[in-house]
């Protein structure tokens, strides 16, 4: 009796290692975390050299605020258009100021670009775009992973 007890509690025990929870311990990431992964992956898959790496990521994170801060404004822009009771003025209105923070959006991306470029090689440029996609795609993945557990 007591052995079968010990089993399931040890079968009972292992099923969130399985499942890939850790029991409990996936906690969220804090932004510091998140890009000193961000970077680690990036700098690593798009083979930079330490001196590359210190000169393009303060820039890189530096761009990545700015565009956080219109992507705020835009999700309240968005908000604001929830208003059941708006007119067809006042949509023109919320798309014109989409339309205006896509074209900040778009500025600071061809001003970032010309920053990069002058740090890094254009083939070093091209595999950090890629090195972040595949980042990006690899932390929904996990996400979508956990989410599956939880149905």
């Amino acid at each position: 009796m007591k052995k079968t007890l010990l089993l399931i509690t040890f079968i009972l025990g292992c099923i969130p290692l399985l499942l890939g929870n850790n029991c409990g311990l996936n906690q969220r990431m804090s932004p510091e975390e998140f890009r000193e992964k961000q970077q680690s992956f990036m700098a690593k898959e798009a083979g930079l050299t330490k001196k590359e790496a210190s000169a393009f990521f303060p820039v890189f994170f530096e761009l990545q605020e700015k565009k956080a801060s219109l992507n705020r404004k835009a999700h309240l822009v968005f908000k604001r258009g929830e208003n059941v009771a708006l007119t067809e003025k006042d949509y023109k209105i919320l798309l014109d100021e989409l339309q205006d923070i896509r074209s900040k959006q778009m500025e600071l991306e061809s001003v970032y670009y010309k920053k990069f470029v002058e740090i890094l090689s254009y083939e070093k440029l091209y595999k950090l775009q890629q090195a972040e996609t595949t980042f990006h795609r690899q932390l929904l993945r996990g996400v979508h992973r956990k989410g599956r557990g939880r149905q």
